[in-house]
């Protein structure tokens, strides 16, 4: 009925499911992004004020890594939508049974299928679609979680004879570094009573009821844990407006032809890891989803960095370092080491990995032309981790990256909390605190981590045939030089050839990392927004012999009006890398920023791209050409298309 809609021209809002299949979910998936209708699931429930609560709290690092995620759906009830009333009138004369039935397998006329189809596989997932589907969707939207490694159900028909879905189902979604778990009952409603959901981190534990969010930290970080990280925080909400709030984003995607909150695309995601769990339920067995591939598989992901050493249990007295306490936690009682080392058992799974992704290696230099992607530009992708990012370089058949630090750092072993700092807002004093501590935390983390995990993830980039050309990690006044010899440190494990940052307006910022680039003979390359001209170039590259340029062509074309073409030219030599993107000029209407032309899809703009590509081509430049994704995704596309058309064009202009 969905796909019918939408080939009419209507645009759709769907109560869940999306479908009773993988498959038939992606041909929903594909007819909306096709025809590009905007389709809406009703799961109005990620709207509410306890879930953004519980995402301002994780954005703050108040429980620290996540480690678990449990939820429950339970009812115990006589009537309700599992035994909804039947019409005694109901029959083969007042009803369109063949109709009713629709693809489904066909039946002798029955009206308890009529009116109580919850009941059945033939029209329902049971628990999974029913009930379980609406608790995660919240968390998958909160948690913005990667693509699981396994699936796995349980349960039966314990009580409730009359039905074939089970009436106690539990479901385990695996993930590379969490895992999360599903309990759900229609014969027991002491599982939503007594076992409510919750959220686990290491430093602490983010519990929920209907209307309120409690923080509770872990025994040995609650003495050492900021006041505002504990107690509970209650949010008043009506039902009522979390679902006027769904269905205005609806209408507003309408009229915006944007995908909402919980669009197709999300909800492909919610469904694939429900509908893995029934299958895994009805077959008995483990279920797996390769979504390169976008179709379930009997052959194992890899699990990287997903099995430990041994050496981070304590040994008391014969401990051979003492571990170290979060920044700010010191003090407090810590078992384990800070950061494991690699075992010969945690390299295989890093070769597995590396050979899952090296069945045919890219090559994106193209008449000595190396182009390559910014991880920027996948900035809008389900999941940032480095597993799933060189999944899309792959995918978009590119051979070269600039890597920035949320992605390196995460694989490495930084918590959410630490990547990203304090949440987002007016800069009130709770903030600033939060902030202030989050950079202390991060630092921390910094000082301590091994750079046996940025050797393991060079190596599962290059075996896979890419190339860590750029390191992105700005360096700032206020860190120390602990810290600058941390980030020159991973550049030089990943095999990057030089650091980017944007370029400094403070001198004295200017002065140090010039210094210190030239101490350690690896370039600080400097990228431009609107910063001047080539005066400001001047400057940059005089202040040591180690500076150089991470130019943006895009930028320099919008701001200025002018063909960086002679700007590449006369600075060829001091250029590490460029960054690629098509904007109109500043005559045109300002960016969002109020700097310059608009961003434009490739060949709609004004910036002379073509151009660029033959120059390095001409003049044999060995720097490398990063894409960078910025314009808006059309309607009825995605990320990985729009970045696979930027690829194509570079391919197409280099001849």
């Amino acid at each position: 009925m969905a796909i019918d809609a939408m080939n009419a021209g209507k645009d759709v809002w769907l109560e869940p499911p999306l479908a009773l299949s993988i498959e038939e979910s992606q041909q929903v998936q594909s007819a909306a992004n096709s025809l590009k209708r905007v389709l809406q699931l009703g799961c109005h429930q990620i709207h509410e004020q306890r879930y953004r609560q519980a995402q301002e709290l994780l954005n703050e690092g108040a429980i620290g890594q996540v480690l678990a995620v449990h939820l429950s759906a339970a009812t115990n009830s006589i009537a309700g939508k599992w035994n909804e009333y039947v019409e005694e009138e109901a029959s083969l004369h007042t009803v369109n049974w063949e109709k009713w039935q629709g693809p489904a397998v066909k039946r002798p006329f029955s009206a308890e299928r009529l009116f109580r189809w919850r009941k059945y596989w033939d029209y329902s997932g049971g628990l999974a679609t029913e009930a379980v589907l609406y608790k995660l969707a919240p968390m998958l939207n909160i948690l913005k979680t990667p693509p699981p490694v396994r699936v796995s159900a349980t349960g039966g028909i314990f009580v409730q004879k009359d039905r074939e879905v089970p009436d106690m189902f539990s479901m385990a979604v695996e993930y590379t570094d969490f895992q999360l778990t599903v309990s759900a009952s229609t014969a027991s409603e002491g599982l939503q009573q007594f076992s409510g959901d919750a959220i686990y981190g290491n430093l602490g534990t983010i519990t929920f009821t209907p209307n309120s969010v409690q923080v509770k930290a872990e025994r040995i970080w609650e003495p050492k844990l900021p006041g505002s990280k504990r107690g509970v925080h209650v949010f008043e909400t009506a039902e009522a407006e979390t679902f006027n709030e769904h269905f205005t984003d609806f209408l507003d995607a309408v009229r915006a032809r944007r995908q909402p909150a919980a669009g197709v695309d999300f909800g492909m995601q919610l469904m694939t890891r429900v509908l893995l769990a029934v299958d895994s339920y009805r077959e008995s067995r483990m279920r797996l989803y390769d979504w390169h591939i976008r179709r379930t598989t009997d052959k194992p992901q890899p699990r990287v960095g997903y099995e430990g050493n041994g050496k981070n249990h304590p040994e008391g007295k014969k401990r051979r370092a003492q571990p170290v306490a979060p920044a700010g936690l010191e003090g407090a009682t810590v078992s384990g080491s800070p950061r494991m080392i690699f075992s010969r058992r945690e390299f295989t799974s890093l070769a597995l990995a590396a050979g899952a992704f090296a069945a045919t290696k890219p090559n994106s230099r193209w008449h000595g032309v190396q182009v390559g992607v910014i991880t920027y530009s996948f900035r809008a992708m389900p999941s940032s981790s480095a597993e799933d990012t060189l999944r899309h370089i792959l995918d978009c058949g590119l051979s070269g990256i600039e890597l920035m630090s949320n992605v390196a750092e995460s694989f490495a072993g930084a918590s959410a909390g630490l990547r990203f700092g304090g949440p987002r807002g007016a800069m009130t004093p709770e903030r600033q605190a939060a902030m202030n501590e989050a950079a202390e935390e991060t630092r921390a983390w910094r000082l301590a981590v091994k750079m046996d995990r940025f050797k393991a993830l060079r190596r599962m980039y290059e075996d896979a045939g890419v190339k860590i050309y750029a390191f992105k990690l700005p360096p700032a006044m206020a860190m120390s030089d602990a810290e600058y010899d941390y980030i020159w440190n991973v550049a030089e494990t990943l095999g990057a050839n030089h650091i980017t940052m944007e370029l400094p307006t403070d001198d004295a910022l200017l002065q140090r990392v010039a210094e210190y680039a030239a101490k350690r003979k690896l370039w600080i390359a400097f990228h431009t927004h609107g910063q001047g001209g080539q005066s400001g170039f001047d400057k940059a590259l005089a202040a040591s012999t180690h500076t150089a340029l991470n130019l943006d062509v895009g930028h320099y074309y919008g701001v200025n009006g002018e063909s960086p073409v002679p700007v590449i030219e006369k600075y060829h030599a001091r250029i590490a890398s460029l960054h690629l993107k098509d904007r109109q000029g500043p005559g045109a209407a300002t960016d969002k920023k109020g700097r310059g032309g608009p961003n434009m899809p490739w060949g709609q703009g004004e910036t002379p791209l073509r151009e660029i590509l033959q120059t390095m081509k001409k003049h044999k430049y060995k720097f490398p050409a990063s894409i960078e994704y910025e314009y808006d995704t059309p309607a009825g596309s995605d990320v990985l298309a729009e970045v696979k058309k930027c690829v194509a064009y570079c391919k197409d202009a280099l001849g």
